[in-house]
């Protein structure tokens, strides 16, 4: 059993998902995405920032629905208003405690592949956004979800939120 769920709305995309949370999302095998700054601090110098470049967000779901759509996006470049992933705990009082709002998506990358070994081909997509939002909760000794630490910034304007 997986120690958590992951959900991704895309707007205009539709899932396969039937969680009552989360119907008609795009439930996720994995996903990554990152950042970097490459900020100076030779010898003798001061530790100077540079500007941060965020890498797309990459994620790893079996065949399903919302592929032949995301293929579209991205032979087309629709740019999508919002992208959404959920992380849950799985299990018991199956928290949500991991939400990133992606804002002015765009679809970057698209692969499907298989193996003899898996019972489903899996799509590995990529997208690139211009706004994000974190927002994470932090959970207490008995369970349940405490206070939430967020962050949010436009990578256009190259400022925080």
């Amino acid at each position: 059993m997986a120690a958590a769920d992951y959900f991704l709305k895309i707007d205009g995309v539709e899932g396969e998902s039937k969680d009552d949370k989360h119907p008609k999302e795009i439930q996720i095998q994995s996903w990554s995405f990152g950042a970097t700054n490459s900020g100076s601090s030779s010898l003798g110098s001061g530790a100077g920032t540079g500007k941060v470049s965020y890498q797309d967000f990459h994620f790893v779901v079996e065949i399903g629905k919302s592929g032949p759509k995301l293929l579209e996006h991205c032979s087309v470049g629709t740019h999508i208003k919002t992208a959404i992933l959920t992380c849950r705990k799985a299990g018991g009082l199956q928290e949500e405690y991991y939400k990133v709002n992606f804002e002015d998506v765009l679809i970057s990358s698209y692969q499907i592949g298989g193996s003899g070994s898996s019972i489903l081909p899996t799509e590995q997509i990529g997208f690139n956004f211009s706004r994000i939002n974190v927002d994470y909760k932090e959970q207490k000794p008995d369970g349940s979800l405490g206070g939430t630490t967020a962050f949010k910034y436009d990578i256009k304007a190259n400022k925080k939120l």
